[in-house]
Protein backbone atom coordinates (compact mmCIF):
# COMPACT_ATOMS: atom_id res chain seq x y z
CA UNK A 1 0.00 0.00 0.00
CA UNK A 2 1.48 3.62 -0.80
CA UNK A 3 2.08 6.15 1.92
CA UNK A 4 -0.98 7.98 3.07
CA UNK A 5 0.11 11.49 2.05
CA UNK A 6 0.62 10.20 -1.33
CA UNK A 7 -3.27 9.40 -1.64
CA UNK A 8 -4.75 12.17 0.52
CA UNK A 9 -6.00 13.51 -3.43
CA UNK A 10 -7.42 10.49 -4.47
CA UNK A 11 -9.12 9.87 -1.25
CA UNK A 12 -10.67 12.93 -1.34
CA UNK A 13 -12.31 12.69 -4.91
CA UNK A 14 -13.32 8.97 -3.28
CA UNK A 15 -15.27 11.72 -0.51
CA UNK A 16 -16.66 13.55 -2.75
CA UNK A 17 -18.05 10.45 -5.16
CA UNK A 18 -19.55 8.60 -1.84
CA UNK A 19 -21.26 12.04 -0.13
CA UNK A 20 -23.00 12.75 -3.88
CA UNK A 21 -23.68 9.85 -4.35
CA UNK A 22 -25.11 9.30 -0.70
CA UNK A 23 -26.95 12.89 -0.55
CA UNK A 24 -28.34 12.43 -4.13
CA UNK A 25 -30.29 9.30 -3.15
CA UNK A 26 -31.49 10.67 0.05
CA UNK A 27 -32.31 13.55 -1.80
CA UNK A 28 -34.13 11.37 -4.13
CA UNK A 29 -36.28 9.34 -1.51
CA UNK A 30 -37.03 12.51 -0.20
CA UNK A 31 -38.73 13.63 -3.03
CA UNK A 32 -40.94 10.86 -3.56
CA UNK A 33 -41.86 10.86 0.00
CA UNK A 34 -45.43 9.60 0.37
CA UNK A 35 -47.51 7.26 3.05
CA UNK A 36 -47.37 3.60 1.11
CA UNK A 37 -50.11 1.08 1.85
CA UNK A 38 -48.93 -2.56 1.85
CA UNK A 39 -51.37 -5.14 2.74
CA UNK A 40 -48.91 -6.99 4.62
CA UNK A 41 -48.98 -4.26 7.27
CA UNK A 42 -52.70 -4.90 7.83
CA UNK A 43 -54.69 -7.55 8.96
CA UNK A 44 -57.08 -9.53 6.62
CA UNK A 45 -61.31 -8.95 6.89
CA UNK A 46 -62.96 -11.24 9.68
CA UNK A 47 -59.09 -11.36 11.32
CA UNK A 48 -59.93 -10.75 14.75
CA UNK A 49 -56.84 -12.32 16.28
CA UNK A 50 -54.41 -10.10 14.41
CA UNK A 51 -53.03 -7.17 16.18
CA UNK A 52 -52.48 -4.99 12.60
CA UNK A 53 -55.11 -2.00 11.66
CA UNK A 54 -57.99 -3.30 9.41
CA UNK A 55 -57.45 -2.30 5.41
CA UNK A 56 -58.87 1.41 4.70
CA UNK A 57 -62.87 1.12 3.43
CA UNK A 58 -61.99 3.84 1.34
CA UNK A 59 -59.11 5.56 -0.56
CA UNK A 60 -56.91 7.69 2.25
CA UNK A 61 -55.93 10.98 0.98
CA UNK A 62 -52.72 10.73 -0.17
CA UNK A 63 -49.95 13.13 1.88
CA UNK A 64 -46.15 12.72 1.44
CA UNK A 65 -46.00 11.80 4.94
CA UNK A 66 -45.25 8.26 6.83
CA UNK A 67 -47.11 7.54 10.00
CA UNK A 68 -48.16 8.76 13.03
CA UNK A 69 -44.90 9.96 14.52
CA UNK A 70 -43.97 12.63 11.67
CA UNK A 71 -47.66 13.42 11.52
CA UNK A 72 -47.52 14.69 15.10
CA UNK A 73 -44.36 17.08 14.14
CA UNK A 74 -46.49 18.56 10.99
CA UNK A 75 -49.35 19.18 12.95
CA UNK A 76 -47.41 21.04 15.44
CA UNK A 77 -45.60 22.88 12.33
CA UNK A 78 -49.48 23.91 10.69
CA UNK A 79 -50.99 25.05 13.78
CA UNK A 80 -48.45 27.34 14.73
CA UNK A 81 -48.68 28.74 11.27
CA UNK A 82 -51.67 28.45 10.21
CA UNK A 83 -53.23 29.45 13.33
CA UNK A 84 -51.21 30.71 15.37
CA UNK A 85 -51.32 27.85 18.31
CA UNK A 86 -49.98 24.73 19.18
CA UNK A 87 -53.38 23.33 20.26
CA UNK A 88 -53.86 20.61 17.05
CA UNK A 89 -57.12 18.87 17.90
CA UNK A 90 -59.92 19.65 20.66
CA UNK A 91 -62.43 17.17 22.54
CA UNK A 92 -65.89 18.47 23.32
CA UNK A 93 -67.27 17.97 26.52
CA UNK A 94 -70.39 18.20 28.39
CA UNK A 95 -70.26 20.95 30.67
CA UNK A 96 -73.50 19.16 32.61
CA UNK A 97 -71.81 16.15 32.97
CA UNK A 98 -67.80 15.84 32.22
CA UNK A 99 -67.62 13.25 29.96
CA UNK A 100 -67.15 13.50 26.27
CA UNK A 101 -69.57 14.60 23.93
CA UNK A 102 -70.80 12.47 21.01
CA UNK A 103 -72.29 12.42 17.13
CA UNK A 104 -75.58 10.97 17.70
CA UNK A 105 -77.58 9.80 14.61
CA UNK A 106 -80.65 12.32 13.91
CA UNK A 107 -82.71 9.12 14.87
CA UNK A 108 -81.82 9.50 18.75
CA UNK A 109 -81.59 12.75 18.71
CA UNK A 110 -84.59 12.97 21.07
CA UNK A 111 -83.52 10.13 23.32
CA UNK A 112 -79.81 12.05 23.11
CA UNK A 113 -81.19 15.29 24.67
CA UNK A 114 -83.69 13.75 27.21
CA UNK A 115 -80.47 11.50 28.44
CA UNK A 116 -78.40 14.56 28.44
CA UNK A 117 -80.03 17.61 29.83
CA UNK A 118 -79.90 16.96 33.45
CA UNK A 119 -80.01 20.24 34.38
CA UNK A 120 -83.90 20.92 32.89
CA UNK A 121 -84.60 17.39 34.62
CA UNK A 122 -83.71 19.04 37.87
CA UNK A 123 -80.64 17.54 38.64
CA UNK A 124 -77.51 20.05 39.23
CA UNK A 125 -74.72 18.20 38.97
CA UNK A 126 -72.26 20.25 40.92
CA UNK A 127 -74.20 20.42 44.02
CA UNK A 128 -73.75 16.20 44.00
CA UNK A 129 -71.32 14.61 46.13
CA UNK A 130 -67.94 13.40 45.08
CA UNK A 131 -69.02 9.49 44.89
CA UNK A 132 -72.42 10.69 43.02
CA UNK A 133 -70.96 12.44 40.22
CA UNK A 134 -68.65 9.96 39.38
CA UNK A 135 -71.28 7.66 39.19
CA UNK A 136 -73.55 9.81 37.19
CA UNK A 137 -70.39 10.45 34.76
CA UNK A 138 -69.91 6.71 34.54
CA UNK A 139 -73.62 6.12 33.73
CA UNK A 140 -74.09 9.16 30.64
CA UNK A 141 -70.97 7.69 29.46
CA UNK A 142 -72.43 4.19 29.31
CA UNK A 143 -75.66 5.52 27.61
CA UNK A 144 -73.79 8.02 25.19
CA UNK A 145 -71.63 4.92 23.93
CA UNK A 146 -75.10 2.56 23.52
CA UNK A 147 -76.50 5.93 21.43
CA UNK A 148 -72.85 6.06 19.47
CA UNK A 149 -69.45 5.71 19.68
CA UNK A 150 -68.25 8.51 18.03
CA UNK A 151 -66.61 10.66 20.25
CA UNK A 152 -66.84 14.59 19.18
CA UNK A 153 -63.20 15.70 18.15
CA UNK A 154 -62.45 18.53 16.10
CA UNK A 155 -59.13 19.89 14.61
CA UNK A 156 -55.95 18.90 12.26
CA UNK A 157 -55.88 15.70 13.99
CA UNK A 158 -58.46 14.52 12.99
CA UNK A 159 -58.58 15.60 9.19
CA UNK A 160 -57.88 12.33 6.76
CA UNK A 161 -53.92 12.82 6.25
CA UNK A 162 -53.23 14.16 9.62
CA UNK A 163 -54.49 11.71 12.21
CA UNK A 164 -51.72 10.72 14.06
CA UNK A 165 -51.51 8.82 18.00
CA UNK A 166 -48.93 10.69 19.16
CA UNK A 167 -51.14 12.96 20.92
CA UNK A 168 -51.82 13.86 24.11
CA UNK A 169 -55.01 15.13 25.66
CA UNK A 170 -54.54 18.32 28.22
CA UNK A 171 -57.30 17.22 31.42
CA UNK A 172 -58.08 20.70 32.11
CA UNK A 173 -58.51 22.14 28.68
CA UNK A 174 -59.50 19.23 26.72
CA UNK A 175 -56.92 20.58 23.68
CA UNK A 176 -54.88 17.96 21.95
CA UNK A 177 -51.01 18.71 21.57
CA UNK A 178 -48.56 16.46 19.73
CA UNK A 179 -46.55 14.41 22.55
CA UNK A 180 -43.56 15.41 20.96
CA UNK A 181 -41.62 18.34 22.59
CA UNK A 182 -42.41 21.24 20.21
CA UNK A 183 -39.04 22.98 20.10
CA UNK A 184 -37.95 21.33 16.40
CA UNK A 185 -41.28 21.65 14.99
CA UNK A 186 -41.16 25.72 16.15
CA UNK A 187 -38.06 26.30 14.55
CA UNK A 188 -39.46 24.28 11.43
CA UNK A 189 -42.69 26.64 11.60
CA UNK A 190 -40.27 29.66 11.01
CA UNK A 191 -38.99 27.97 7.73
CA UNK A 192 -43.19 26.92 6.67
CA UNK A 193 -44.04 30.78 7.70
CA UNK A 194 -41.27 31.89 4.95
CA UNK A 195 -42.49 29.49 2.77
CA UNK A 196 -46.02 30.71 2.84
CA UNK A 197 -45.50 34.17 2.50
CA UNK A 198 -43.50 34.00 0.11
CA UNK A 199 -44.36 31.52 -2.39
CA UNK A 200 -48.52 31.69 -1.02
CA UNK A 201 -47.86 27.30 -0.18
CA UNK A 202 -50.07 26.25 2.34
CA UNK A 203 -48.95 22.64 3.86
CA UNK A 204 -52.86 21.64 3.93
CA UNK A 205 -53.00 22.56 0.17
CA UNK A 206 -49.53 22.07 -0.90
CA UNK A 207 -48.39 19.99 0.94
CA UNK A 208 -46.16 18.10 -1.44
CA UNK A 209 -44.03 21.35 -1.84
CA UNK A 210 -44.15 22.05 1.60
CA UNK A 211 -43.12 19.13 3.23
CA UNK A 212 -40.39 18.11 0.85
CA UNK A 213 -39.03 21.49 0.55
CA UNK A 214 -38.85 21.40 4.54
CA UNK A 215 -37.44 17.59 4.61
CA UNK A 216 -34.66 18.73 2.07
CA UNK A 217 -33.52 21.71 4.63
CA UNK A 218 -33.87 19.67 8.17
CA UNK A 219 -32.47 15.93 7.03
CA UNK A 220 -30.67 16.18 3.47
CA UNK A 221 -28.95 19.50 3.96
CA UNK A 222 -27.44 18.85 7.59
CA UNK A 223 -26.68 15.31 6.38
CA UNK A 224 -24.37 16.76 3.95
CA UNK A 225 -22.42 19.05 6.40
CA UNK A 226 -22.62 15.83 8.21
CA UNK A 227 -20.62 13.86 5.88
CA UNK A 228 -18.62 16.58 5.07
CA UNK A 229 -17.34 17.15 8.25
CA UNK A 230 -17.13 13.47 9.02
CA UNK A 231 -14.34 13.16 6.17
CA UNK A 232 -11.99 15.80 8.10
CA UNK A 233 -12.21 13.37 10.91
CA UNK A 234 -11.67 10.66 9.76
CA UNK A 235 -9.14 12.84 7.85
CA UNK A 236 -7.58 13.68 11.13
CA UNK A 237 -7.69 9.86 12.91
CA UNK A 238 -7.41 7.37 10.28
CA UNK A 239 -3.71 6.11 9.75
CA UNK A 240 -4.55 4.49 6.45
CA UNK A 241 -6.75 4.62 3.25
CA UNK A 242 -8.60 1.66 3.55
CA UNK A 243 -9.84 2.59 7.19
CA UNK A 244 -10.92 5.87 6.12
CA UNK A 245 -12.83 5.30 2.97
CA UNK A 246 -14.35 1.74 4.64
CA UNK A 247 -15.83 4.10 7.20
CA UNK A 248 -16.84 6.86 5.02
CA UNK A 249 -19.03 4.19 3.02
CA UNK A 250 -19.99 2.64 5.85
CA UNK A 251 -21.38 6.68 6.77
CA UNK A 252 -22.91 6.95 3.88
CA UNK A 253 -24.99 3.83 3.18
CA UNK A 254 -24.71 1.44 6.22
CA UNK A 255 -26.11 3.08 9.22
CA UNK A 256 -29.93 3.33 10.08
CA UNK A 257 -29.49 7.18 9.65
CA UNK A 258 -30.71 6.77 5.92
CA UNK A 259 -33.90 5.81 5.96
CA UNK A 260 -34.91 8.31 8.58
CA UNK A 261 -33.57 11.02 6.20
CA UNK A 262 -36.92 10.38 4.47
CA UNK A 263 -39.13 11.38 7.01
CA UNK A 264 -39.23 13.97 9.75
CA UNK A 265 -37.81 12.72 13.00
CA UNK A 266 -35.39 14.56 15.79
CA UNK A 267 -33.03 11.41 15.91
CA UNK A 268 -31.42 12.29 12.58
CA UNK A 269 -31.21 15.69 13.37
CA UNK A 270 -29.46 14.69 16.65
CA UNK A 271 -26.65 12.35 14.68
CA UNK A 272 -26.24 15.25 12.87
CA UNK A 273 -25.65 17.74 15.11
CA UNK A 274 -23.19 15.44 17.67
CA UNK A 275 -20.91 15.77 14.81
CA UNK A 276 -21.42 19.85 14.63
CA UNK A 277 -20.22 19.21 18.28
CA UNK A 278 -17.41 17.22 17.73
CA UNK A 279 -15.72 19.21 15.36
CA UNK A 280 -14.65 21.99 16.41
CA UNK A 281 -13.63 20.18 19.77
CA UNK A 282 -11.03 18.25 18.29
CA UNK A 283 -9.48 21.00 16.60
CA UNK A 284 -5.97 22.26 17.35
CA UNK A 285 -6.82 24.53 20.38
CA UNK A 286 -2.87 24.62 21.59
CA UNK A 287 -2.13 26.77 18.66
CA UNK A 288 -4.91 28.59 18.14
CA UNK A 289 -5.58 31.55 18.53
CA UNK A 290 -7.91 32.48 21.84
CA UNK A 291 -10.36 34.19 19.40
CA UNK A 292 -10.85 31.15 17.21
CA UNK A 293 -10.47 28.94 20.63
CA UNK A 294 -13.31 31.03 21.78
CA UNK A 295 -15.34 30.65 18.40
CA UNK A 296 -14.49 26.54 18.47
CA UNK A 297 -15.97 26.28 22.10
CA UNK A 298 -19.26 28.32 21.31
CA UNK A 299 -20.17 25.94 18.40
CA UNK A 300 -19.11 23.07 21.01
CA UNK A 301 -21.57 23.99 23.19
CA UNK A 302 -24.49 25.12 21.30
CA UNK A 303 -24.65 21.93 18.92
CA UNK A 304 -23.83 19.82 22.29
CA UNK A 305 -26.98 21.66 23.98
CA UNK A 306 -29.11 21.20 20.30
CA UNK A 307 -28.26 17.47 20.35
CA UNK A 308 -29.85 17.66 23.77
CA UNK A 309 -32.55 19.33 23.48
CA UNK A 310 -33.64 16.79 20.62
CA UNK A 311 -32.81 13.66 22.44
CA UNK A 312 -33.35 14.32 26.03
CA UNK A 313 -30.50 11.74 26.80
CA UNK A 314 -28.13 13.29 25.18
CA UNK A 315 -27.51 15.53 28.04
CA UNK A 316 -24.69 13.25 28.92
CA UNK A 317 -23.08 14.18 25.70
CA UNK A 318 -23.03 17.94 26.78
CA UNK A 319 -21.85 16.86 29.87
CA UNK A 320 -18.85 15.03 28.76
CA UNK A 321 -18.07 17.93 26.14
CA UNK A 322 -17.97 20.29 29.04
CA UNK A 323 -15.56 18.02 30.55
CA UNK A 324 -13.11 17.85 27.73
CA UNK A 325 -13.12 21.80 27.50
CA UNK A 326 -12.59 22.11 31.44
CA UNK A 327 -9.72 19.94 31.12
CA UNK A 328 -8.27 22.44 28.78
CA UNK A 329 -8.14 24.83 31.44
CA UNK A 330 -9.38 27.85 29.01
CA UNK A 331 -11.76 29.65 31.42
CA UNK A 332 -12.75 32.06 28.61
CA UNK A 333 -13.91 28.94 26.38
CA UNK A 334 -15.35 27.16 28.91
CA UNK A 335 -17.72 30.17 29.13
CA UNK A 336 -18.74 30.61 26.01
CA UNK A 337 -19.21 26.65 25.57
CA UNK A 338 -21.29 27.36 29.08
CA UNK A 339 -23.54 30.64 27.52
CA UNK A 340 -24.07 29.23 24.13
CA UNK A 341 -25.50 25.91 25.17
CA UNK A 342 -27.81 27.86 27.36
CA UNK A 343 -29.35 28.86 24.42
CA UNK A 344 -31.20 25.30 22.95
CA UNK A 345 -31.68 25.00 26.51
CA UNK A 346 -33.84 28.57 26.59
CA UNK A 347 -35.47 27.64 23.27
CA UNK A 348 -36.74 23.64 24.69
CA UNK A 349 -38.13 24.81 28.01
CA UNK A 350 -39.68 28.09 26.26
CA UNK A 351 -41.20 26.01 23.68
CA UNK A 352 -42.93 23.71 26.02
CA UNK A 353 -44.00 26.38 28.61
CA UNK A 354 -45.80 28.42 25.39
CA UNK A 355 -47.25 24.84 24.05
CA UNK A 356 -48.59 23.46 27.62
CA UNK A 357 -48.03 25.69 30.17
CA UNK A 358 -45.15 23.97 31.46
CA UNK A 359 -41.38 23.66 31.22
CA UNK A 360 -40.97 19.79 30.93
CA UNK A 361 -42.40 18.00 27.87
CA UNK A 362 -45.78 15.91 27.64
CA UNK A 363 -44.30 12.53 27.16
CA UNK A 364 -43.39 12.82 31.03
CA UNK A 365 -47.36 12.48 31.45
CA UNK A 366 -46.90 8.84 30.15
CA UNK A 367 -48.97 6.08 31.83
CA UNK A 368 -51.41 9.28 32.78
CA UNK A 369 -54.44 10.94 31.65
CA UNK A 370 -52.51 13.08 29.30
CA UNK A 371 -52.09 9.69 27.45
CA UNK A 372 -55.27 7.51 28.78
CA UNK A 373 -58.21 9.27 27.69
CA UNK A 374 -60.75 7.11 26.01
CA UNK A 375 -60.04 6.94 22.23
CA UNK A 376 -56.29 6.49 23.21
CA UNK A 377 -53.73 4.27 21.87
CA UNK A 378 -52.05 4.44 24.85
CA UNK A 379 -55.02 3.48 27.38
CA UNK A 380 -54.85 0.21 29.40
CA UNK A 381 -57.83 -1.76 29.65
CA UNK A 382 -57.09 -4.81 31.67
CA UNK A 383 -60.11 -6.78 30.13
CA UNK A 384 -58.50 -6.28 26.77
CA UNK A 385 -54.82 -7.17 26.80
CA UNK A 386 -53.10 -4.97 24.27
CA UNK A 387 -50.84 -6.46 20.87
CA UNK A 388 -47.80 -5.22 18.79
CA UNK A 389 -44.35 -4.09 19.46
CA UNK A 390 -45.37 -1.16 21.34
CA UNK A 391 -46.53 -3.37 24.47
CA UNK A 392 -43.73 -5.54 23.86
CA UNK A 393 -43.26 -5.16 28.10
CA UNK A 394 -45.90 -7.26 28.37
CA UNK A 395 -44.81 -10.31 27.02
CA UNK A 396 -40.64 -10.39 27.61
CA UNK A 397 -38.34 -9.63 30.38
CA UNK A 398 -36.03 -6.78 30.47
CA UNK A 399 -33.20 -9.32 30.14
CA UNK A 400 -34.75 -10.99 26.38
CA UNK A 401 -35.13 -6.92 25.94
CA UNK A 402 -31.48 -6.42 26.53
CA UNK A 403 -30.65 -9.06 23.92
CA UNK A 404 -32.62 -7.73 21.74
CA UNK A 405 -31.63 -4.11 21.61
CA UNK A 406 -27.63 -5.45 21.71
CA UNK A 407 -27.51 -8.98 19.27
CA UNK A 408 -31.60 -9.50 18.65
CA UNK A 409 -33.73 -8.56 16.16
CA UNK A 410 -33.44 -4.86 17.10
CA UNK A 411 -29.87 -5.39 18.03
CA UNK A 412 -27.07 -2.12 17.77
CA UNK A 413 -24.63 -4.67 16.72
CA UNK A 414 -26.82 -7.33 14.81
CA UNK A 415 -28.37 -4.41 12.09
CA UNK A 416 -25.42 -2.59 12.09
CA UNK A 417 -22.00 -5.05 12.97
CA UNK A 418 -19.79 -2.41 11.61
CA UNK A 419 -20.03 -1.24 15.26
CA UNK A 420 -18.13 -4.23 16.41
CA UNK A 421 -14.84 -2.62 15.51
CA UNK A 422 -16.11 0.21 17.54
CA UNK A 423 -15.84 -2.39 20.73
CA UNK A 424 -12.54 -2.84 20.13
CA UNK A 425 -11.45 1.25 19.36
CA UNK A 426 -13.34 1.85 22.69
CA UNK A 427 -11.02 -1.11 24.75
CA UNK A 428 -7.86 0.64 22.62
CA UNK A 429 -9.07 3.50 23.69
CA UNK A 430 -8.81 2.81 27.43
CA UNK A 431 -5.72 1.24 27.67
CA UNK A 432 -4.02 4.36 25.80
CA UNK A 433 -5.80 5.96 28.69
CA UNK A 434 -4.54 3.83 31.57
CA UNK A 435 -0.78 4.28 29.90
CA UNK A 436 -0.45 7.61 29.40
CA UNK A 437 -2.77 8.59 32.18
CA UNK A 438 -4.30 11.58 30.41
CA UNK A 439 -7.70 12.93 28.41
CA UNK A 440 -6.38 15.16 26.20
CA UNK A 441 -5.61 12.97 23.49
CA UNK A 442 -8.49 13.42 21.04
CA UNK A 443 -8.79 9.61 20.04
CA UNK A 444 -8.42 8.69 23.82
CA UNK A 445 -10.99 10.70 25.19
CA UNK A 446 -13.16 10.32 21.91
CA UNK A 447 -13.19 6.49 22.32
CA UNK A 448 -14.43 7.00 26.42
CA UNK A 449 -17.02 9.25 26.28
CA UNK A 450 -18.47 7.00 23.44
CA UNK A 451 -18.04 3.87 25.82
CA UNK A 452 -19.44 6.45 28.79
CA UNK A 453 -22.51 7.38 26.64
CA UNK A 454 -23.37 3.84 25.13
CA UNK A 455 -23.25 2.27 28.54
CA UNK A 456 -25.55 5.42 30.05
CA UNK A 457 -28.18 5.38 26.99
CA UNK A 458 -28.08 1.57 27.00
CA UNK A 459 -28.74 1.50 30.90
CA UNK A 460 -31.01 4.26 30.53
CA UNK A 461 -33.75 2.69 28.21
CA UNK A 462 -32.93 -0.77 29.19
CA UNK A 463 -33.15 -0.67 33.23
CA UNK A 464 -34.03 2.68 33.79
CA UNK A 465 -37.36 3.70 31.61
CA UNK A 466 -41.24 2.23 32.73
CA UNK A 467 -41.78 -0.91 31.73
CA UNK A 468 -44.20 0.19 29.37
CA UNK A 469 -41.88 2.17 27.23
CA UNK A 470 -39.83 -0.82 27.07
CA UNK A 471 -40.87 -1.18 23.12
CA UNK A 472 -38.14 -0.95 21.05
CA UNK A 473 -38.66 2.67 19.87
CA UNK A 474 -42.24 1.48 18.14
CA UNK A 475 -42.96 0.58 14.79
CA UNK A 476 -39.05 1.43 13.16
CA UNK A 477 -36.29 -0.10 11.66
CA UNK A 478 -34.10 -0.25 14.50
CA UNK A 479 -33.86 0.41 17.95
CA UNK A 480 -34.13 4.51 16.60
CA UNK A 481 -32.99 6.21 20.10
CA UNK A 482 -29.48 4.87 19.75
CA UNK A 483 -29.08 6.81 16.31
CA UNK A 484 -27.38 10.12 17.99
CA UNK A 485 -24.16 7.71 18.81
CA UNK A 486 -23.80 6.66 15.11
CA UNK A 487 -20.85 9.22 14.65
CA UNK A 488 -19.42 8.26 17.94
CA UNK A 489 -19.50 4.65 17.23
CA UNK A 490 -17.56 5.03 13.78
CA UNK A 491 -14.92 7.02 14.99
CA UNK A 492 -14.16 4.97 17.71
CA UNK A 493 -14.37 2.11 15.11
CA UNK A 494 -11.37 3.84 13.81
CA UNK A 495 -7.98 1.81 15.19
CA UNK A 496 -9.94 -1.31 14.93
CA UNK A 497 -10.30 -0.07 11.42
CA UNK A 498 -7.05 0.85 10.96
CA UNK A 499 -5.56 -2.88 12.54
CA UNK A 500 -8.27 -4.70 9.98
CA UNK A 501 -6.70 -3.05 6.95
CA UNK A 502 -3.39 -4.16 7.24
CA UNK A 503 -4.66 -7.74 6.84
CA UNK A 504 -5.92 -9.24 3.19
CA UNK A 505 -8.32 -11.43 5.78
CA UNK A 506 -9.07 -8.31 8.18
CA UNK A 507 -10.51 -6.43 4.93
CA UNK A 508 -12.45 -9.43 3.82
CA UNK A 509 -14.25 -9.26 7.19
CA UNK A 510 -14.62 -5.45 7.08
CA UNK A 511 -16.36 -5.91 3.54
CA UNK A 512 -18.91 -8.58 5.20
CA UNK A 513 -19.82 -6.35 8.44
CA UNK A 514 -20.33 -3.39 5.85
CA UNK A 515 -23.04 -5.55 3.43
CA UNK A 516 -24.94 -6.82 6.72
CA UNK A 517 -24.87 -3.03 7.84
CA UNK A 518 -25.79 -1.49 4.21
CA UNK A 519 -28.19 -4.36 3.95
CA UNK A 520 -29.87 -3.06 7.20
CA UNK A 521 -30.07 0.19 6.31
CA UNK A 522 -31.35 -0.76 2.95
CA UNK A 523 -34.40 -3.06 3.54
CA UNK A 524 -36.76 -0.34 4.26
CA UNK A 525 -34.67 2.80 3.21
CA UNK A 526 -38.09 4.28 1.25
CA UNK A 527 -40.23 3.88 4.86
CA UNK A 528 -38.17 3.98 8.16
CA UNK A 529 -41.74 2.93 10.33
CA UNK A 530 -41.01 -0.78 9.53
CA UNK A 531 -39.68 -3.27 11.37
CA UNK A 532 -36.21 -4.75 10.77
CA UNK A 533 -35.32 -7.53 8.52
CA UNK A 534 -34.22 -9.41 11.51
CA UNK A 535 -37.77 -9.13 13.01
CA UNK A 536 -39.57 -10.07 10.67
CA UNK A 537 -37.48 -13.01 9.80
CA UNK A 538 -38.01 -14.06 13.40
CA UNK A 539 -41.59 -13.41 13.16
CA UNK A 540 -41.92 -15.89 9.68
CA UNK A 541 -40.04 -18.55 11.91
CA UNK A 542 -42.48 -18.05 14.90
CA UNK A 543 -39.62 -17.34 16.91
CA UNK A 544 -41.19 -13.59 18.15
CA UNK A 545 -44.13 -11.84 18.05
CA UNK A 546 -46.09 -9.05 20.16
Amino acid sequence: MMPTSDNAQLRHWVYALLIVTSVAGVCGRIMSTGRNYDPGVYRAEGDVASSLAPWPKVRPEPTPTHGANDRSRWATVRALVDNGTYVVGHREFDETTGVAKREVPLSLAPIERSSFNLVELGIHVNLLPKEAKSLLAFAVSLISIFLDGKIKDKGIVTEDGWGTIDKVLKPDTHDFYSSKPPFLPTILAGEYWGLKRLFGWSIAEDRYWVIRTILVTVNALPFLAYLLLFAGLLEKFGQSDWSRLFLMATACFGTLISPFLSTLNNHTVAACTVVFALYPTVLDWRTASPSRVNLHATMAGFFASFTACNELPAASLLAGLFVVWALRRSWPALLCFVVAAAIPVAGFLVTNKLAIDRFLPAYGEFGGQWYEYEGSHWLVDPSKPKQGIDWASDKESRGVYAFHVLIGHHGLFSLTPVFVLAVAGVASGFLRFLKAGTLLNNMTWICLLTLALTLILLGFYIFYVPDRSRNYGGWAVGARWLLWLTPLLLLSAVPAADWLGTRRWGRWFGYVLLAVSVFSASYFAWNPWRHPWLYNLLSEMNWVGY
